[in-house]
């Protein structure tokens, strides 16, 4: 079955977004990718300041761990823990 295309828009410019910006997060039983902000590579700068200053004040609940805001590259049919995190961005 061919899964359609879609154009996935940066969410500050409008333009085509290839980049999330997320956190691992787990409770100890369940880990997954939190998302702060899916972006293109101009508005990455801005997004990523963004994403700290909300991760740092971010609560979490007894048993949750959260980690700092991640760069990834979005992949087209690629579930979140498979995305290949983009450290030399960050």
């Amino acid at each position: 079955m061919n899964i359609p295309r879609y154009r996935v828009s940066c969410e500050s410019c409008g333009v085509e977004a290839s980049l999330k910006i997320a956190s691992s997060w787990t409770n100890g039983d369940t880990t997954e990718l939190k998302t702060y902000a899916i972006v293109c590579p101009t508005c990455l700068p801005a997004a990523l300041r963004g994403a700290r200053n909300r991760h740092s004040a971010c609560a979490v609940a007894s048993g949750e761990r959260v980690e700092p805001p991640a760069v990834f590259e979005l992949a087209m049919g690629r579930p979140s823990h498979c995305l290949l995190r983009r450290a030399d961005l960050e």
